[in-house]
Order: C-alpha cells, then sequence, then structure tokens
C-alpha cells in the first residue's frame, strides 16, 4: 500500500506524539473538533466513490484519510501563518472554520437590529432598522436612498468621525456597523472589505 505525501508527512512530523490514528485521538492532539474532520473525511469518501482514485490507492477509506490529513497539516501550517489555500479540493473553508476564521451574517429577526453576525460561539447584533445607513442610502430602492453622491459622503463622514473610538480594530458590534453599513455603497463590497481587513471568512 502507497500511502499519500500527505500521511508522510503527518508521520513524519506527529508520528511520535500520536498514541494512535483514531479521530477522537487526534481532534484532541491538534486542537481541531472533531465534526470539521468528519466534514473533509466525508468529502474524500464522496469523491473518491464519484471520481475515483489512483491505482495505487486500495480503498476508499484510505483516499479520505489522505485528505483528511492534508487538512490536519493545513490547519496546522495556519496557526504557523501560513496562508489558507481556498483552491478547488482543499478544503479551504473547513480550514477557516476550525481556525474559528468564519463568521455567518443574516437579517436579524425581530427585534430593532438590522443584522446579527455570529462567530466563534458569539453573537453580535447591530444597526438600527429605524436608522438609515451608508448602503441603504445608496440603494435606489430605499426608503432612505439619498440621490446626491455629496449628501451621502457627508453623512457617512460625520458618522464614521462620531464612532473612530469604539474599537475598531478588533470585531465588535461597533466595528460590524462601521466597516459593514458605513464603508462602502453596497454590502457585498462592504464585506470584501471587512474580510481583508480582519483576515476572515463571512458567508450570508
Amino acid at each position: 500500500m502507497t500511502q499519500s505525501k500527505f500521511t508522510r508527512e503527518l508521520e513524519r512530523r506527529y508520528g511520535k506524539q500520536l498514541k494512535d490514528k483514531k479521530k477522537s485521538t487526534m481532534s484532541s492532539f491538534f486542537n481541531i473538533p472533531v465534526k470539521f474532520m468528519d466534514e473533509v473525511y466525508d468529502r474524500g469518501l464522496a469523491a473518491a466513490r464519484s471520481t475515483g482514485t489512483r491505482a495505487s490507492v486500495n480503498s476508499d477509506d484510505q483516499w479520505a484519510r489522505a485528505r483528511l490529513n492534508k487538512f490536519i497539516l493545513s490547519v496546522m501550517d495556519s496557526r504557523d501563518g501560513k496562508k489558507v489555500n481556498e483552491g478547488p479540493g482543499q478544503d479551504g473553508d473547513v480550514v477557516l472554520k476550525a481556525l474559528g476564521k468564519v463568521m455567518t451574517l443574516k437579517k436579524a429577526r425581530g427585534g430593532t437590529a438590522k443584522y446579527v453576525a455570529r462567530l466563534g460561539g458569539k453573537s453580535y447584533k447591530f444597526g438600527d432598522k429605524n436608522y438609515r445607513d451608508f448602503i441603504l442610502m445608496n440603494s435606489k430602492k430605499s426608503k432612505y436612498y439619498e440621490p446626491l453622491s455629496k449628501e451621502r459622503e457627508r453623512i457617512k463622514n460625520n458618522y464614521r468621525r462620531r464612532h473612530r473610538g469604539d474599537g475598531l480594530d478588533k470585531i465588535s458590534s461597533g466595528s460590524l456597523s462601521y466597516y459593514l453599513l458605513w464603508n462602502e455603497p453596497t454590502l457585498k463590497e462592504s464585506i470584501s472589505d471587512f474580510e481583508k481587513r480582519f483576515k476572515i471568512k463571512i458567508i450570508t
């Protein structure tokens, strides 16, 4: 049986420290929740069964295990500062989740908040449905639409000037409002800027 380069690399780095290769053991050792390991393993199984494997691979499990080992290495490398590879088949989305760098963003139900963001078990409500924001002022579909670009910018600048001291260097309700609602003309553009600024992924 020929081992994948990822399996060999995992063994080289951590083989002497791992008492066995059970998912529960590796989950505890690498501090990666089992649910993320299962997600990647299941993807590996599905890929093996739908597109097949190399001739040197003896089973679908071996193929899925290799993908799981690659995922573990990617998480460990990312913790050391290496860039997450989000290309096809790289499981970069799950790596980000394992790193606690995936935020969900939804419109808030009930109450006066416009949105609720969730990251790492924490929830952040921000925006007020009773008031305008820069995105709404730029949308012709909104009742808060402001046709004059200079006026939009004036109102935006006034808001940002008032909230400069709201702890904008970390993720909070204040920074979410500042960078998502009072930043770019559209939510999509603001999300892109926020992702780069805080090095996370936002799922809407």
